[in-house]
């Protein structure tokens, strides 16, 4: 009964999977359309009238609740979506990469980047898995990935050179130490097919490297090593994710049977009737992580231009993430018959369906380790960096850094 897509938006191309975002514990809640029947045979009318009586009737009140249990029934199969709410969870965590400095460790002086990164997890890097997954969330909604979008301003100074304005001697002892501060906003809306999704984002961030290895240049630019930085700090990463997304029709045929005291209908008869609804989803994700990071780093610049980086390093991680899922549509008459022929009704207030459902404060995955690595271009003191991260058990991160380094 209950689908939803979700698009997963990486180095300008999305990804569109589709299955069912509903919840741990689910509420169907069916209200009956008021029907009234007129311009027929006066007695069938009278018996039409009387059997579809939402409040009077039992065999139509009995297929409101078939109505109801089917949909929950069809729900079922969505019914926890831990999987789900820890993948966008851990998907957060490679999110919170934004503007790094990975490519730039060992600057003299400052450093400044604008930078945005996607963080992906899928539940598994077999391109056969990742092929199907349609046809699974169709099955098993509750799948282990997510999405996330950050952008970040990153600051960044060398505290040899800013506290020897202040103390030579103290500069000397600091000049390894490098701290940065970074922080950003992300909000962007997009439309697919039938489907709108709104992503909200904010980083926060506070990081210090060590330069164990200090940088070797071969000179005239042809090859610069930036030695070895070791890093560490503390990021904050929400992510909020809305969608609303309007679902296939459902439609359900029902039969009853009633008597026609007198006229041309007389006897038993078998009314049916077909009732149809075209439900909206509204989706919603909350996702905040705190990550510790702990990396290794190393770059090198080659003829002038081009720079090549690279890293390992694993994540500390504490936060939750929420999913809620709310459904609701009116319930249409399609068509009522008796006996096969069509009758004529009117509608006089449309009946509804209507779904509630969440799943609250799932944990991301504790510790994680990663390697990453990047390709960028120097032009003298600003640098373009394309840093991606792979995050083992099928995450991932891919992103664009703008810096300026000196």
């Amino acid at each position: 009964m209950t689908k939803s897509r979700l698009v997963l938006f990486a180095a300008g191309a999305a990804l569109f999977l589709f299955g069912a975002q509903a919840a741990a514990e689910i509420t169907v809640s069916v209200v009956a359309p008021d029907i009234t029947f007129s311009g027929n045979d006066a007695y069938l009318d009278q018996a039409l009238n009387e059997i579809f009586d939402q409040a009077a009737s039992a065999q139509f009140q009995d297929r409101i609740d078939q109505f109801k249990a089917e949909s929950a029934d069809e729900l079922n199969k969505y019914g926890e979506q831990e999987k789900l709410a820890q993948g966008f969870a851990d998907a957060n965590l490679a999110a919170s990469q934004s503007g790094t400095f990975q490519a730039f460790e060992g600057y003299k002086i400052f450093a400044v980047s604008v930078g945005m990164m996607v963080g992906i997890q899928l539940p598994s890097s077999d391109f056969g898995v990742i092929s199907d997954l349609s046809t699974t969330i169709k099955d098993d909604p509750d799948v282990y990935m997510g999405v996330a979008p950050s952008m970040s301003v990153n600051v960044g100074f060398n505290m040899g050179k800013l506290l020897g304005f202040f103390n030579n001697d103290l500069g000397d002892r600091a000049k390894k130490f490098y701290v940065n501060v970074k922080g950003g906003v992300y909000n962007g809306s997009y439309d697919a097919s039938d489907t709108t999704f709104d992503m909200k984002s904010t980083t926060l961030g506070i990081g210090v490297n060590y330069q164990i290895l200090p940088p070797i240049n071969l000179g005239l630019g042809l090859l610069k090593w930036r030695g070895v930085s070791l890093g560490s700090g503390l990021t904050y990463q929400r992510n909020t994710f809305d969608s609303s997304t309007t679902l296939d029709p459902i439609t359900q045929e029902y039969t009853m049977t009633t008597t026609v005291g007198s006229g041309a209908y007389a006897g038993t008869i078998t009314p049916s009737v077909i009732l149809t609804s075209t439900p909206k989803v509204d989706i919603g994700v909350d996702m905040k992580t705190f990550s510790i990071p702990l990396e290794a780093l190393t770059s090198v610049q080659l003829l002038y231009v081009l720079n090549v980086n690279f890293g390992v390093g694993a994540d500390l991680v504490f936060g939750k993430s929420s999913i809620t899922a709310v459904s609701s549509s009116d319930m249409d008459v399609d068509e009522v018959s008796v006996n096969g022929t069509n009758v004529n009704y009117d509608v006089t207030q449309k009946g509804s369906v209507s779904v509630d459902a969440s799943t609250n404060d799932i944990k991301p995955t504790l510790a994680r380790a990663r390697v990453m690595g990047g390709l960028g271009i120097n032009a003298g003191p600003v640098k373009l960096d394309i840093p991606m991260y792979y995050y083992f058990s099928a995450g991932y991160g891919i992103g664009m850094t703008v810096g300026f380094v000196w």
